[in-house]
C-alpha cells in the first residue's frame, strides 16, 4: 500500500468519527460561496465527509473495494492522478449541472468518485489488448452500464434505486456521478497510455541490454 492511498484512508476513517458523536463538520463541506470567501480546504476536504454514518458506509465501502481493485502499478503519482482526476470531474458537474442545490445545501462524499472509479475500470479492461476477449467484454459492459446509469440519473434527477436505500444520504447532486464517470474515463485514457508507453520502454531496455551482451560475447 503506497503513502497516497495511505492517505485517502486515513483522511476518510479520522474525517468521519465525528459522525459517531453527532453530525458531519459543516466546515469541511463544498459550498460555493464559502470557497469564494476563502475558505478553499473545502475543495479537498468535501469528498471524505458524509451527511450520516449510513451515508459514509455507503460510500465509503464502495469507494475501498473499487480502490483495492483498480489496474496495476498502484504507485503514488498514478494513484494521485487517478483520484484527483475522478474528483474533479465530480465536482465540475456538479458546479455545472447541479449549481442551485450545492449554494443551499453544500456537496460532498465518495461516490461521484466511486463511480468514476468503476468507469475507469472498466476502460482500462476494454482497451487492454493483452487480456482476453471475455476480460475486454466485460469492461466494454461495466463502462456502459456506469454511464447509462448515471446518465439517467441525470435526466431523471434522483438516484438509481434511491427509494431501496436504507438511511439518510441527504440530497444527492446526481451529476456528480456522470462528472465522476467522465474524469475516470479521462484517466483511464492517460494512464493506459503511460502504462503502454512503459511497456515499450522496457521491452526497449531489454532488447539493448540482449544486443549488448552479445556484442560483449563476439
Amino acid at each position: 500500500m503506497n503513502p497516497f492511498t495511505l492517505i485517502l484512508f486515513g483522511a476518510i476513517l479520522a474525517l468521519n468519527l465525528p459522525l459517531l458523536f453527532g453530525g458531519p463538520i459543516e466546515s469541511l463541506i463544498f459550498d460555493p460561496g464559502s470557497v469564494l470567501a476563502g475558505e478553499w480546504w473545502r475543495l479537498f476536504t468535501h469528498p471524505f465527509i458524509h451527511v450520516s454514518l449510513y451515508h459514509a458506509l455507503l460510500d465509503a465501502g464502495a469507494f475501498a473495494f473499487l480502490w483495492q481493485t483498480r489496474p496495476t502499478p498502484h504507485t503514488a503519482r498514478r494513484d494521485f492522478v487517478l483520484f484527483l482526476t475522478c474528483a474533479a470531474g465530480s465536482l465540475a458537474a456538479a458546479l455545472l449541472l447541479d449549481q442551485t442545490l450545492l449554494q443551499t445545501q453544500g456537496f460532498c462524499g465518495l461516490s461521484g468518485i466511486g463511480h468514476g472509479l468503476m468507469a475507469h475500470q472498466g476502460l482500462v479492461w476494454a482497451k487492454d489488448r493483452t487480456s482476453d476477449r471475455f476480460t475486454r467484454n466485460a469492461g466494454w459492459l461495466i463502462l456502459l452500464s456506469v454511464f447509462a446509469k448515471s446518465l439517467f440519473e441525470v435526466l431523471s434527477g434522483g438516484v438509481f434505486f434511491g427509494a431501496l436505500h436504507l438511511g439518510s444520504i441527504g440530497t444527492p447532486a446526481v451529476a456528480c456521478h456522470l462528472g465522476g464517470v467522465i474524469g475516470g474515463c479521462l484517466a483511464g485514457t492517460v494512464l493506459t497510455q503511460i502504462r503502454a508507453n512503459d511497456r515499450h520502454r522496457n521491452l526497449a531496455g531489454r532488447t539493448a541490454r540482449l544486443g549488448y551482451r552479445k556484442r560483449m560475447r563476439c
